[in-house]
């Protein structure tokens, strides 16, 4: 199959290296920026333009930053009208641009998939992404085979704005519980404990997610966080898009708006091209750390395994709900969140068996986990904002019928 590879960054070029080696692939490469374009010499035909690179494909694949940037490729490829089977974008972009998108392309018979990456740029380079993919109900062999080439799993999700809605929820949750453990660890600091010392209690307390061994001790504990990653600009325009999304659907996003903000001072201060889980070095700027106070060790991490936790619940809650509302039922999107790389103990509860399912802790078991950490924030004056998001999403939920004795999850 000839595919034209559109966008090189830092996951498009391992994701094109993977895909020229699939026996029986004509690649052929262009990025508008020449030294990544020139880092493809020798994994594919090097294109002058996007007219050129899609002149002969049958598919053709965009991994581009934004929604205006995927938008100008698809009018081009509309434009060049070169007999393209099919136009697969595995970009993070708002559901209404892939619409747009596929609305473009239909008059020439181009096929619109929608598709988003989950995981890292380690697993880019291994092959082994998971993929979404939205608007077709199977995927046709050839494409099977390229995705394949560049994925461990593929999970078809619906409409091509599912795919879309999936990726930007996932990524909210991913960056408030990156910011919810960099937090607890900068507390953690401040009275006294190391970095080690928190994340290894919050392993052992049960408070799992993909993100605590896979992004902090992987690259926050080594101190890995430079350019060259998922950066915190992009986590800032994802957080941006999940926050778009719910103001259509009329859904509160408090984790979503903590993100954003945490990340637009990110950027801000200078970390916009470093990798997004710089964010431990914004927060330590407003803890004015490195400094300590003398605290009890036990009693802290005690207080930040029952903190984190329960925001792992009440980010978990606010993606459900976002999720509902745009389409997917509890139990799926929390297996597609699993899949991703928003997975966390949180979801668990969704993803047992109705029968089997324990009782859901109550928002005031919730609140009573989080006031802990609040009082050691006020005493080692930290700003503790994930946990202080965290008591007033509590709050707002327990606003309504049942109070405090509200179970985390209802089922109405």
């Amino acid at each position: 199959m000839k595919i034209a590879f559109i966008g090189l960054g830092a996951m498009g070029l391992p994701m094109a290296r993977n895909l020229a080696s699939l026996a029986g692939t004509e690649l052929t490469a262009f990025d508008i920026a020449a030294d990544r374009l020139r880092q493809a010499d020798g994994l594919a035909r090097l294109a002058s333009s996007t007219a050129d690179a899609v002149q002969g494909a049958d598919a053709v694949f965009t991994v581009l930053p934004a929604d205006q940037h995927v938008a100008a490729v698809a009018r081009e490829v509309a434009a060049v009208r070169a007999g393209n089977r099919w136009f697969a974008d595995f970009s993070s972009i708002s559901p209404a641009t892939i619409d747009d998108v596929a609305a473009c392309l239909a008059p020439v018979g181009t096929q619109t998939i929608s598709v988003v990456l989950t995981r890292s740029t380690a697993a880019a380079q291994a092959g082994t992404l998971g993929l979404f993919v939205g608007g077709v109900r199977e995927l046709p062999p050839e494409l099977a085979a390229a995705f394949g080439a560049m994925a461990s799993d593929v999970f078809l999700v619906g409409s091509l704005g599912a795919a879309k809605a999936v990726k930007m929820i996932n990524n909210m949750v991913v960056a408030a519980l990156d910011i919810a453990i960099n937090e607890a660890i900068v507390l953690g600091g401040v009275a006294g404990l190391t970095p080690e010392d928190v994340t290894e209690a919050l392993a052992a307390g049960g408070v799992s997610s993909w993100v605590l061994p896979n992004h902090i001790v992987k690259y926050v504990l080594p101190d890995d966080l430079g350019p060259g990653r998922f950066s915190t600009r992009y986590m800032a325009k994802d957080v941006a898009l999940c926050n778009a999304l719910a103001r259509q659907l009329g859904c509160p996003a408090f984790f979503g708006g903590l993100a954003a903000a945490c990340y637009r001072g990110c950027v801000a201060y200078g970390f916009g091209d470093d990798y997004h889980l710089k964010v431990i070095r914004w927060l330590e700027a407003g803890a004015a750390a490195p400094r300590t106070v003398e605290s009890d060790a036990s009693q802290a991490l005690a207080a930040l395994v029952s903190g984190v936790a329960a925001v792992q619940s009440l980010v978990s809650v606010e993606a459900i709900e976002l999720a509902r509302l745009s389409g997917m039922a509890p139990e799926e999107a929390a297996e597609h969140f699993e899949n991703g790389s928003a997975g966390n103990a949180g979801l668990d509860w969704w993803r047992t068996p109705a029968p089997e399912r324990r009782p859901a802790p109550t928002l005031g078991r919730l609140l009573d986990d989080v006031t802990p950490v609040l009082a050691l924030a006020a005493r080692l004056d930290v700003p503790a904002a994930t946990f202080e998001v965290a008591r007033h999403k509590a709050l707002s939920l327990a606003g309504g019928n049942g109070g405090l004795n509200r179970p985390l999850w209802v089922t109405e």
